[in-house]
């Protein structure tokens, strides 16, 4: 077996994959947590997109 057949298969694990979605899930909550408070505080993000630095306020943020 070749080292990308191995690699695959260890990818397509299910133990592999559950982690993947539990990682997922946790990170989207932390996520919606964090826009709830910047909500809660006037609070505002700031992303970087191409270089180009956004400001956005967190009531302006979709859920």
């Amino acid at each position: 077996m070749e080292n990308n057949e191995i690699e695959v298969k260890r990818l397509n694990d299910p133990t592999i994959v559950e982690l993947k979605q539990k990682i997922k899930v946790g990170l989207e909550l932390s996520f919606k947590n964090l826009v709830k408070h910047k909500r809660q505080t006037c609070g505002t993000f700031v992303f970087s997109e191409n270089g180009l630095i956004k400001k956005i306020k967190a009531e302006d943020m979709p859920e």
